[in-house]
């Protein structure tokens, strides 16, 4: 008997915070995937702040909160695993997974949420903050052949968080 395995492209936005102070949906040098149950008004929301759209406080508060009883999904990227059994609750807080991100090119069709309980019960949106790269840097990635750019972007790091905001607002004021 094989299981039915449901999959759907998460769109990425470009992000670029526009102020130091207050909440970061990215980390500089992460792409950010937030998965919510399919309707959520939270997720609606850092999707729209993503674009630059809305501004709110407390954006996420509740994010990455426990739910031993949510959506199974995984998240891939040019077929390679970059998160598995990841419990989404099904109240519609999101959760989220950091993914380093070298600066490089990412295919965003290839980037992919899967489960196995059926379609359209998870929504996803990748938050894509690029990271400061030098000039010989951004050299080095065009060098990249198209086939590779799974190294562009890496699994999700331990316990989802790679930096606090105010760690990162303090990273962003010393450059």
């Amino acid at each position: 008997m094989s299981e039915d395995v449901y999959t759907n492209q998460i769109p990425m936005v470009r992000y670029e915070p526009s102020s130091l102070h207050g909440e970061v949906l990215a980390p500089r040098g992460t792409v950010v995937v937030y998965l919510a149950a399919q309707g959520s008004e939270q997720l609606s929301s850092i999707r729209a702040t993503a674009r630059g759209r809305r501004t709110a406080e407390a954006l996420l508060e509740g994010v990455d909160r426990a739910d031993a009883d949510g959506h199974l999904v995984s998240v891939t990227y040019a077929d390679q695993v970059l998160a598995a059994g990841v419990p989404v609750p099904r109240d519609g807080r999101p959760v989220r997974l950091i993914l380093p991100f070298t600066g490089g090119d990412v295919d965003a069709g290839e980037l992919l949420v899967t489960t196995t309980e059926g379609p359209g019960l998870v929504d996803a949106v990748a938050v894509r903050h690029d990271p400061p790269l030098s000039a010989v840097e951004q050299a080095a990635l065009t060098l990249l052949p198209r086939d590779q750019l799974s190294v562009n972007l890496g699994a999700a790091l331990p316990g989802g968080i790679a930096l606090d905001n105010e760690e990162e607002r303090r990273r962003q004021e010393e450059e």
